[in-house]
């Protein structure tokens, strides 16, 4: 029994490491094929409740400069869906209450903030998660007091799904309700805002003179466009301008958080002991599995505890390919150090060589220098000194 639940609790505890790494590599989905995996992925193998909950609070929390998410998020929850709607009704359940929170509070400030919530609301939208009436009445909202921030919002709103919901048959209707009201708006900073959502109408340059081939008329229900030479070639340049993004995207390398957190000194202790060398099942067992440290917190306390990993696990595998390809870094790196090093003394030899050749020998100057004088000992011969040549008696 006991085993059993220690059993359980480590299985826990390895899928709540597995959860951790998918929320910290989220942000890397950059593409639809990433997104797609990511989506694949969660579904299989971490589909709990729980970590259901965590993916919404992942998700509802992006940073507000990163608004090019906002896609590939909308488009996680649309595909996770069929087989998960609470992750749908709960994210867009929070963020129509961030909304609502920021039109009552009625702030300068966070305009970030606000532009992204109206965005996510947006791009939800367009993947018909997020209700059409629900986001016609956040528009609503907000053009009922056009002001201040409320008019950057609404003008975000209508950038993101804004050409949705006016081609939607069951939206098309109350969309345009809504815009001829603000037209009739006398608010000068909505003068200013209608050229960013005026996406309504349709220039014609040929024939600027002819008021019914400027603008989209609605007669009866339907929709007539007003055709334009320039059409074809918006289209061809729009065209253009997304293949060259697309491009310059997928050559661009996706820069990976990495989180890195200290281990105590007692534990990095434990892990270089490594296996046992009885050579019994405990070596085996030992091989077969990976050491990590895992990390909780209890209050304010932090606690840590050693977790073994089946090597079987792609988690496992992952970090021991990721230490071998490390290992094999380092020393390629020394072998190029000592090869540097080496071939640096082997240049200091060689140049020490060659000066001393080139030197030339020093001469020896004591040759040329006269011997010094002996002084003879004893008393000196005055005969001698003064050339006398004195006699013997």
């Amino acid at each position: 029994m006991l085993e059993q639940e220690d059993e359980e609790a480590s299985t826990g505890s390895h899928l709540k490491l597995i959860v951790d790494a998918f929320l910290q590599q989220l942000p890397s989905c950059v593409n639809r094929d990433l997104i797609d995996k990511a989506a694949m992925d969660f579904c299989m193998n971490m589909n709990t409740k729980a970590n259901r909950k965590k993916l919404v609070r992942a998700l509802f929390i992006v940073p507000r400069q990163r608004l090019d998410l906002l896609p590939f998020y909308a488009r996680l929850v649309a595909t996770l869906h069929p087989c998960m709607s609470d992750v749908a009704e709960d994210l867009c359940s929070m963020l129509r209450g961030d909304f609502r929170f920021h039109v009552r509070k009625k702030d300068q400030i966070n305009i970030e903030t606000k532009n992204k919530t109206v965005r996510f609301i947006g791009e939800l939208t367009k993947f018909k998660m997020f209700t059409k009436n629900d986001t016609l009445h956040c528009l609503k909202m907000l053009l009922s007091d056009f002001s201040h921030h409320h008019i950057e919002m609404a003008c975000t709103l209508l950038e993101t799904c804004g050409r949705f919901l006016f081609r939607s048959p069951e939206s098309h209707l109350r969309t345009s309700v809504l815009l001829e009201g603000s037209d009739n708006d006398d608010d000068e900073g909505e003068e200013e805002e209608e050229e960013n959502t005026d996406y309504l109408t349709d220039s014609n340059k040929e024939n600027e003179t002819d008021e019914e081939n400027t603008e989209v008329m609605i007669k009866g229900g339907g929709l007539k466009h007003v055709p334009c030479v320039e059409d074809e070639d918006f289209i061809q340049a729009l065209d253009k301008m997304m293949l060259e993004n697309l491009q310059q995207r997928s050559g661009e390398s996706v820069k990976v958080h990495q989180l890195d957190v200290a281990i105590p000194l007692h534990l990095k202790s434990q892990l270089r002991k490594g296996p046992p060398l009885s050579g019994g099942e405990g070596e085996t067992e030992s091989a077969d599995t990976m050491p990590f440290v895992m990390l909780t917190r209890k209050g304010n306390k932090q606690q840590f505890k050693i977790l073994n990993v089946p090597m079987s696990s792609q988690l496992a595998a992952n970090h021991w390919n990721q230490q071998q390809a490390e290992q094999e870094e380092r020393m390629r790196m020394k072998k190029l150090t000592l090869d540097i090093n080496e071939r640096q003394e082997q240049e200091d030899y060689q140049e020490m060589l060659q000066s001393l050749a080139q030197r030339p020998a020093p001469a020896n100057t004591n040759r040329e220098q006269r011997p010094r004088y002996q002084h003879p000992k004893g008393a000196p011969n005055a005969d001698l000194i003064f050339k006398t040549g004195g006699r013997r008696r």
